[in-house]
């Protein structure tokens, strides 16, 4: 696969794969390491990505490690460190491959533990590339392209724009734009992580009825029945604008 240079603070790539386990060194090491790109646009939560996962739960994942980020300037410092033009998007078992983005700009940054000898999930760790084979980076490289794990603040879809309304959740202190990847506010809350009820998710039982603290909505489908006035059934209502939901 040909690898863009990719312009300032561009999404180049989502990677997902799922742990599998391999034999490394005589013995068997559970790993998510080998990450593909995704076809289509995947649904950012705060432990994960869809379709991905961690397999060293110890030393990965969690609400502050949910996504890992890499920048293809780093794809272009280990190609010529090791001689390679093989490589393709999540060789280095990142999610997201980023261009023009530091180290130190769009995520939270983490101390990573130096955890030498393990399979890597980065870089920063001693490794093997997809393949089986050592990455033989040099002595300095711990000083040298070792990107931060990320914490997902405004879960969503990644690779689809999302411009839409501005969608509160008063109680849980989220703010996220409608995307075209909802049908209704509850999947945007789902995925979002925001606690709710529901039954029915047809406008039926109202058992998701919801303070509306601002804004309108419509439906799709009907509700059998409409709430009461300053409320809305978030299981088939869409935003018409900006609005704010007591969840």
């Amino acid at each position: 696969m040909a690898i863009a240079d990719g312009r300032a603070g561009s999404l180049l790539s989502v990677n997902v794969g799922l742990p599998q386990d391999l034999t490394w060194h005589g013995r068997t090491v559970h790993t998510a390491v080998w990450k593909r790109p995704a076809e289509g646009p995947r649904l950012v939560r705060r432990l994960n990505i869809d379709g991905d996962g961690q397999g060293d739960l110890a030393g990965h994942g969690g609400e502050h490690r949910a996504v890992f980020v890499y920048q293809i300037e780093s794809y272009r410092y280990w190609r010529e460190q090791l001689g390679r033009d093989d490589f393709s998007y999540g060789q280095f078992g990142e999610n997201f491959t980023v261009g023009g983005l530091a180290d130190d700009q769009g995520v939270h940054r983490r101390p990573v533990p130096d955890r030498r000898g393990g399979v890597r999930g980065n870089p920063a760790q001693g490794h093997l590339l997809p393949g089986g084979h050592p990455d033989g980076r040099p002595a300095d490289a711990r000083a040298a392209r070792v990107p931060p794990p990320a914490r997902v603040l405004l879960p969503g879809a990644a690779g689809e724009p999302a411009d839409g309304p501005l969608v509160e959740f008063a109680r849980s202190g989220l703010t996220v734009h409608w995307g075209p990847g909802q049908a209704s506010l509850l999947e945007l809350a789902e995925a979002c992580d925001v606690p709710v009820r529901w039954s029915c998710r047809t406008g039926v039982c109202h058992t998701c009825e919801t303070d509306l603290l601002s804004g309108t909505v419509s439906y799709a489908p009907d509700p059998v029945e409409e709430p009461a006035d300053g409320s809305a059934l978030i299981c088939c209502s869409q935003p018409r604008g900006d609005l704010v939901l007591d969840l």
